[in-house]
């Protein structure tokens, strides 16, 4: 990563994104924005420049961990404050989620969801569980609601949308 890179400020052009992810990226995250992203980004520029510039600084990657509280364990080891249970997260419940999102991601592409509302993912999210009591098994509605939500929240977090 180029020292001098830093994320672009909004508003930014495709190009001024496009530096920043070659600057910054995988080759295959690089592949994902020329294949998938950019095309959707030139053609809904204000809503994804909205999105970055909004996600950029948010989220859990830009906690300042140096300022968490401190506390000690049971055999005196000192470390910093977690407020965050991710050792309770269902992981089998959480592999089936990944299972739905890569289908998703070959399907139509890596984060092609964060350009859908809030309301369209609830709405799939109560489709899925209609067509779950309903019986129909054409595919796991369970899953798909169970990440159909979680995309939903993502929104909600990062965006208050």
């Amino acid at each position: 990563m180029a020292d001098d890179m830093s994320p672009p400020k909004h508003p930014f052009t495709p190009e001024q994104l496009t530096k920043y992810i070659k600057a910054t990226s995988s080759k295959k995250e690089q592949t994902d924005w020329e294949e998938f992203v950019k095309p959707m980004y030139q053609d809904n520029t204000e809503y994804v420049a909205s999105y970055y510039a909004n996600t950029l600084d948010k989220g859990i990657a830009n906690e300042p961990s140096q300022d968490a509280p401190t506390v000690t364990n049971e055999l005196g080891g000192k470390q910093s404050k977690v407020e965050r249970a991710y050792h309770l997260v269902p992981p089998e419940a959480l592999a089936q989620v990944a299972r739905v999102l890569h289908h998703g991601y070959i399907k139509y592409g890596k984060d092609n969801w964060r350009l859908i509302s809030t309301d369209e993912h609830l709405n799939h999210v109560l489709n899925h569980i209609y067509l779950y009591f309903a019986g129909n098994v054409s595919e796991d509605h369970m899953a798909h609601a169970a990440t159909r939500l979680l995309m939903a929240l993502e929104l909600h977090t990062l965006q208050g949308d």
